[in-house]
C-alpha cells in the first residue's frame, strides 16, 4: 500500500482552500520545531506550483519509508483525539495555525514567534466525533490558570466532558511528549513493521479514564508506562500557551485504499485556525516581546509621521523604484560603483514589492540597497516602511528597527554590542528589549533592519579589514559592532535595507548585496504634484507656483523633492515680484531673510552666525559627516542661532542641517571667504581638473554655489559675504579668487570632458551669470556632443539648453539612453543650433506624434529632418512597437495631408532606413517578427535585412512564411540573412517561391538551419532566376551528398554567383572535395 499516493489529493485540496498566511504560519512552526531545515523552508516558501508544494508537504509529513526516524522528534502544534474503545482507525491529527485572516487590529496581531508557539496537546478522553470536538466551547483563560503556569517544563492538555465543560488541566510534560513521539514514530516508520493498533494503544487511552473528577491523573494511571530511561526532551523557551479554537478546521482524511490488506488507522490532518493565548494572563502580560512590539509600533507612529518641518503625508510621493543589474564578478559588492547605475528604467519595482525583489537560493541574510541622489527621498522611504509595518502592512516581519547612520557615526565606542545599538535606536528605551532580543536571535528571518545613509558609516579604527578577519582588540567601534551582523554571523537570515547615494563606497565589513534599487528624480507630473503640496495652505499658492514656473532653471530643480520644498519656501517668503534666476541667488536671499527674522541677544551678529555655521559645515565635510553632537558647536550662541533660523535641527542630542543644500551652500561660503583657500587649492573642490577633492557629505552643489558666490555682484550677496559695512580684506580675497577661477575655466580642455564633467561645468558657468564665460564655453564646445547612456535630469536639460541657445555654432547631439522627458527633448530639438540629433526610435516617434497632435507643422518637419537615421536594431518588443508606431504615424500623416489637399510626404526616418537588424531571441522572436513582417513593406528603401542573432531568433517556418508574403515588395533589398532560425525544408520551399522577385538581392545567408535535401533542391531550382545573387551560404544544415550535387549542377547555370558555402556534417569530405574540384566557387565556410 502506498499511503503517499492516497493522501496526496487531499493535501492538494487543503492547499487550495487554505489561505497564504495560514500556510506560512504552519511552515514557520515546522521550521521552529526543527522538522524543516532553513534551506528547505525557504524552498517551500518560494514554491509557486500547488502540486509540487503538496508533494513536498506530504513527503515531509509521512517521511521516506527507508529513511531513519527519530521517535522523539518534535512536530508542529498537534491536537490528538481518539477512542480506545472503538477501532483504532478513529484517530485524528490536527495541525493548528493562528488566525491571521480575521484582520485584527495591528497591535492585537501576535507576530510569528511572539509569544513563541508552544505545542498544544488536547486529549479528548470521551469518545466523540470530530464535529463534537469542533463545536466545543473555547476554554477561558481563568479556567486554565494553575500554579505551574510559569514553569517552562509544563505542557498543558485540556480534558472536557460531553457537554464541553473543562474537567481538568493536565500539565505532565513527559506524558505529552510521549504522545508526540509515538505519533512521529507512527508517521515516519514503515507501516508494515508493526500493526496500527499497537501504535494507537500507546497513543490513546480508555475514554472512561477522564469521566471521574480526577480525570487527568486517572488517565495517567491507565496510560502506558515505560521502565526505560526518560527520553531526552527539549525545554520550552517560554511559558506554555493554550490553543482556543475559534473557527472550523479544514479536515484532511488520510484514508488508505480498500484493498483487503491490513490497513493503517484512518487519519485526519486538520489545519485549524486558533487564537493562541496564555493560561491565566491578559494579552499585554503575555510576555515582553509582544509588549515590546506594541511599544515599537507606537514609537514609529510617533517618530515617523513627520518629515522636515511638516507631516510626512504631504512630503511622501508614491513612486516606483528602478532595479539595477548587479555585477556578477566574485567577491563582495561593497563598492556601489560596481552597479550599472546608468541603466535607467530597466525594471521598475513598486514600493509594495520592495522586499520581494531579493530571494536568496542559499540561506543567509538578504541585503537590499536603495540608492538615490541627495534629497530624492530615501529617508522618507525608510520612514514610510516603518509606518507600514506599524500599521500591519508587513506581516512577514515581527521586528523592524531603524538606524540613522548619521547618528551612528557619532557613537564611536559608546555602543559595545548590537543590543546597545538597538536600545539607542529606540531613544534609550530598554523595556522588554532583553526578551525581544532573544526572540530576534531565535527567528532572524522575521527581522527587518533599516540603515539610512550607510555612506556615513566610517569607522577606520574598529572595522575589520576584510570578511573573517579577527575583531579589533581596542575599544570597539562601529566595525566591531556591526561586523558580525553584516558578515552574517549575527542574525543570519534577517533582511537588511541600506540607503545611500550613488558612487558612495560602503565600509569594508559590508556583505555582498542581493538587490540594488534606485530612487530616481520626480517626473514632470510628480514635480507638479510636489510643488502643489509644498505650497498647500498658502493664500497665494497659485501666484507662487506661477512665479516658480516663470524661472525654468529653478523649476527644473523641482524634480528633487528636497530642493522643491526649499524653492517653495523661498517663494513664499519673497517680497519681490520675481525669483532669482540661479540657485545661488535664491539661497542668498533666503538665508538673509532667515537671519533677519531671528532676534539676537548681541552675543553673535547675523553675519557672524552665518560665518560660524559655514565653519561648522566645513569641519563636518572634512570629517565626512553630516551631523554633530549638540555640545560640539563653537559656542552656545552659534547653536541657538542655528536652531532659531531653522538652518539646523536637533534630535536626541544630535544636530543636522535642515537639508543637504543648506549644508552645501554654507560649505561653499566658507571656501569663498577662507584666506587659506586660493589658487590651485581652491580649484580642487570644483571637480573639473585632474586632482579633485570631494566631500562625502556634499550633495554635489558645492562647486555651483562656490562659482555663484565668487561672481556675485548684487547687494544682497555683498551683505552676506562682507557684512553691512563691508570687509575690505574679504572683498579683496573674493576678487582674487574670482580672477583665479576665470583663468582656470579658460584653460580647461572642454572638448575632452566626459558628459558628467561637461554638465557640471555648464552648471557652474550658469551660476556665475558672467557673459564672457558663458560665451567662451558655448564656443569651446565640440561640434559632436555625445551623452550616450548618460542620464539627463531636467536641471541638466535646462542648463544645456541655456548654453546651446547662446552659441552661434551648430551641433550634432547624441541623446540615446539619456531618458529625456518629452518636454526636454522638444526644447533641445527645437534649438536652431541643433542640426542633428539621435535618440531611440521610440522617443523620436513619441515626439513627432506629439507635434503632429498639437499641429506644430514647422516644428514637426524640422524635428523629422534633424533625426539621424542609422542602422536600426530591434532588440526588444518595444523596438518593434516603435517601428510599428512609425508606420502608423506615416499613415496618419498621409491621411491628414490628403484631407487638407496637400501632397503626402514620406517621413525621412522611413525613407532613410537602409539596414534593419532583428535580434529578439527565442522567447519572443517569432511573435515579434510576425508583428513586424506586414509593416516591412513601408520601408521601400530597405537594403539589408538581418534576422541572425547570437541568441537565435528561431522564427522557424512560420516566420519565413510571413516574410515570404512581403519579400516581393522589398525591391531594394540586397542582403537577406536568415541564419540560425530553425528553418526546415518547408520554410526553404516557401522562401524559394519569393526569391525570384528580389531582383537586387546580392547576398542570401541560410547557414545553421535545419534545411535538408528537399529544401536545398528547391533553392537550387530558383538560383538561375536570381541574376543579382553573388553569395549564397548554406553550410551547417542537414544537406547530404545528393543535395550538394543538385546545388552544384544548378550552380553551373549561375555565372554571377561568386561563392557557395556548402559544408555540412552529412556530406562526406571526399564528396565535398570532388565538388570543389568541379566548381571552385564552392567553399566549406
Amino acid at each position: 500500500m502506498d499511503l503517499f499516493k492516497q493522501i496526496l489529493p487531499e493535501v492538494r485540496e487543503v492547499l487550495l482552500t487554505a489561505s497564504a498566511p495560514q500556510l506560512q504560519t504552519f511552515l514557520d512552526s515546522m521550521l521552529s520545531e526543527g522538522i524543516l531545515s532553513r534551506e528547505y523552508y525557504q524552498t517551500l516558501l518560494d514554491e509557486k506550483d500547488t502540486d509540487d508544494l503538496a508533494r513536498k508537504l506530504a513527503l515531509t509529513l509521512l517521511g521516506k519509508r527507508a529513511g531513519p526516524s527519530d521517535p522523539h522528534s518534535r512536530l508542529p502544534p498537534l491536537q490528538l483525539s481518539g477512542n480506545a474503545r472503538g477501532p483504532a482507525k478513529n484517530g485524528a491529527v490536527s495541525l493548528r495555525t493562528r488566525n491571521w485572516t480575521a484582520a485584527p487590529a495591528p497591535d492585537e496581531v501576535s507576530p510569528g514567534g511572539i509569544p513563541p508557539e508552544t505545542p498544544c496537546l488536547q486529549s479528548e478522553a470521551h469518545p466523540a466525533s470530530m464535529d463534537e470536538m469542533e463545536e466545543a466551547p473555547a476554554v477561558q483563560a481563568s479556567e486554565a490558570a494553575s500554579d505551574d503556569q510559569d514553569n517552562p517544563e509544563v505542557f498543558y492538555t485540556v480534558e472536557r466532558d460531553e457537554s464541553g465543560e473543562v474537567l481538568s488541566l493536565c500539565a505532565d510534560m513527559g506524558e505529552a511528549y510521549d504522545k508526540i513521539a509515538a505519533l512521529a514514530e507512527y508517521l515516519l516508520k514503515d507501516q508494515q513493521d508493526a500493526p496500527a493498533d499497537e501504535h494507537f494503544e500507546r497513543l490513546f487511552w480508555d475514554g472512561g479514564a477522564a469521566e471521574g473528577p480526577g480525570g487527568c491523573a486517572e488517565a495517567r494511571s491507565r496510560g502506558p508506562s515505560s521502565d526505560g530511561p526518560e527520553a531526552k526532551r527539549l525545554r520550552l523557551a517560554h511559558p506554555p500557551a493554550l490553543c482556543i479554537v475559534n473557527r472550523d478546521p479544514l479536515a484532511l482524511p488520510l484514508n488508505p485504499g480498500q484493498d483487503g490488506t491490513d490497513s493503517p488507522p484512518e487519519f485526519h490532518v486538520q489545519i485549524l485556525v486558533a487564537t493562541v493565548g496564555p493560561a491565566g494572563r491578559s494579552p499585554e502580560a503575555l510576555g515582553s516581546p509582544r509588549a515590546f512590539c506594541k511599544g515599537l509600533k507606537e514609537h514609529f507612529r510617533r517618530e515617523c509621521r513627520s518629515g522636515p518641518g511638516q507631516p510626512l503625508g504631504p512630503l511622501y510621493l508614491e513612486r516606483d523604484l528602478v532595479q539595477h543589474h548587479l555585477d556578477s564578478r566574485g567577491g563582495r559588492s561593497a563598492d556601489l560603483r560596481r552597479c550599472h547605475l546608468g541603466e535607467k528604467r530597466k525594471a521598475s519595482v513598486e514600493r509594495s514589492r520592495l522586499f520581494q525583489t531579493a530571494r536568496r537560493k542559499e540561506p543567509g541574510s538578504r541585503v537590499i540597497v536603495v540608492l538615490g541622489k541627495a534629497g530624492t527621498g530615501k529617508s522618507l522611504l525608510v520612514q514610510k516602511v516603518c509606518l507600514d509595518w506599524a500599521e500591519g502592512l508587513l506581516p512577514q516581519f515581527d521586528f523592524v528597527f531603524r538606524f540613522d547612520c548619521r547618528r551612528l557615526s557619532l557613537l564611536q565606542g559608546t555602543c559595545p554590542d548590537f543590543r546597545s545599538l538597538l536600545s539607542d535606536s529606540l531613544g534609550g528605551s530598554c523595556q522588554g528589549l532583553d526578551d525581544a532580543y532573544a526572540s530576534l536571535l531565535r527567528k532572524p528571518e522575521r527581522v527587518l533592519l533599516l540603515f539610512d545613509g550607510v555612506g556615513d558609516l566610517k569607522d577606520p579604527e574598529g572595522s575589520p579589514s576584510a570578511s573573517g578577519s579577527p575583531p579589533c582588540r581596542e575599544a570597539p567601534g562601529l566595525g566591531a559592532t556591526l561586523g558580525p551582523l553584516f558578515q552574517r554571523e549575527l542574525l543570519n537570515g534577517c533582511t537588511l535595507l541600506l540607503t545611500g547615494r550613488p558612487k558612495e563606497r560602503l565600509p569594508q565589513y559590508f556583505p555582498r548585496v542581493d538587490t540594488v534599487l534606485e530612487v530616481v528624480g520626480l517626473s514632470a507630473e510628480q514635480a507638479s504634484l510636489c510643488l502643489a503640496r509644498s505650497l498647500e495652505g498658502s493664500a497665494h499658492a497659485e501666484q507662487q507656483a506661477k512665479l516658480i514656473r516663470a524661472s525654468p532653471y529653478l523649476f527644473s530643480h523641482c524634480g528633487n523633492p528636497s530642493l522643491c520644498r526649499f524653492i517653495c519656501q523661498a517663494a513664499l517668503e519673497t517680497t519681490v515680484g520675481e525669483l532669482p534666476s540661479t540657485l545661488t541667488g535664491l539661497f542668498v536671499t533666503h538665508l538673509l531673510q532667515k537671519a533677519a527674522s531671528v532676534a539676537t541677544d548681541g552675543r553673535v551678529s547675523r553675519c557672524q552666525g552665518i560665518a560660524a555655521l559655514a565653519e561648522v559645515s566645513w569641519c563636518l565635510g572634512q570629517r565626512c559627516q553630516r551631523a554633530l553632537l549638540s555640545g560640539h558647536f563653537p559656542s552656545a550662541a552659534v547653536k541657538e542661532f542655528a536652531l532659531k533660523t531653522g538652518l539646523m535641527e536637533e534630535q536626541r542630542g544630535v544636530c543636522a542641517f535642515s537639508s543637504f543644500a543648506v549644508q552645501d551652500f554654507l560649505l561653499a561660503l566658507h571656501l569663498a571667504l577662507s584666506q587659506e583657500m586660493k589658487g590651485k587649492k581652491l580649484t580642487q573642490y570644483l571637480g573639473w581638473g585632474a586632482r579633485v577633492r570631494k566631500f562625502l557629505s556634499s550633495g554635489g552643489l558645492v562647486p555651483r554655489f562656490l562659482s555663484g558666490l565668487l561672481f556675485s555682484k548684487d547687494e544682497l550677496s555683498g551683505r552676506l559675504l562682507f557684512g553691512k559695512e563691508g570687509d575690505l580684506d574679504a572683498e579683496k580675497t573674493v576678487a582674487r579668487k574670482q580672477r583665479s577661477l576665470s583663468r582656470f575655466i579658460r584653460k580647461l580642455p572642454i572638448r575632452d570632458f566626459s558628459p558628467g564633467k561637461l554638465l557640471e561645468l555648464l552648471h557652474c558657468v550658469h551660476e556665475t551669470e558672467d557673459p564672457y564665460l558663458l560665451k567662451h564655453v558655448s564656443l569651446e564646445l565640440g561640434p559632436d556632443l555625445s551623452f550616450l547612456g548618460f542620464p539627463l535630469p531636467p536641471p541638466d536639460v535646462s542648463v544645456l539648453h541655456s548654453i546651446l541657445r547662446r552659441s552661434s555654432k551648430t551641433f550634432s547631439v547624441d541623446l540615446r539612453g539619456s531618458c529625456l522627458p518629452l518636454e526636454g527633448l522638444r526644447k533641445l530639438v527645437g534649438l536652431k543650433s541643433i542640426s542633428k540629433f539621435r535618440v531611440s526610435l521610440g522617443e523620436a516617434v513619441a515626439l513627432w506624434k506629439h507635434l503632429w497632435d498639437v499641429r506644430e507643422r514647422e516644428a514637426l518637419q524640422a524635428a523629422m529632418e534633424k533625426f539621424l537615421v542609422g542602422p536600426f536594431r530591434a532588440k526588444t518588443t518595444g523596438d518593434v512597437d516603435a517601428l510599428l508606431g512609425l508606420v502608423e504615424l506615416q499613415r496618419d500623416m498621409a491621411e491628414g495631408e490628403d484631407a487638407e489637399g496637400s501632397s503626402a510626404r514620406l517621413i525621412p526616418a522611413i525613407a532613410g532606413l537602409l539596414r534593419l537588424e532583428f535580434s529578439l531571441g527565442p522567447s519572443s522572436g517569432l511573435e515579434g517578427f510576425r508583428k513586424l513582417a506586414d509593416s516591412l513593406v513601408a520601408f521601400s528603401a530597405l537594403q539589408h535585412l538581418d534576422l541572425d542573432s547570437p541568441d537565435e531568433n528561431e522564427i522557424g517556418d512560420k516566420g519565413v512564411g510571413s516574410l515570404a508574403r512581403v519579400l516581393p515588395r522589398l525591391a531594394s533589398l540586397e542582403t537577406l540573412n536568415l541564419s540560425r532560425n530553425k528553418i526546415t525544408d518547408q520554410g526553404a520551399e516557401l522562401l524559394a517561391g519569393a526569391l525570384p522577385a528580389l531582383r537586387s538581392l546580392k547576398t542570401l545567408s541560410l547557414y545553421e538551419n535545419n534545411i535538408g535535401d528537399a529544401g536545398a533542391e528547391r533553392v537550387a531550382e530558383v538560383l538561375p532566376q536570381m541574376c543579382a545573387l553573388r553569395v549564397l551560404d548554406l553550410h551547417c544544415n542537414q544537406i547530404s551528398a545528393a543535395g550538394a550535387r543538385c546545388l552544384t549542377e544548378h550552380l553551373r547555370r549561375c555565372p554571377g554567383i561568386r561563392s557557395l558555402a556548402l559544408w555540412n556534417p552529412m556530406i562526406p569530405h571526399g564528396v565535398l572535395d570532388h565538388l570543389q574540384q568541379l566548381d571552385s566557387r564552392i567553399r566549406r565556410f
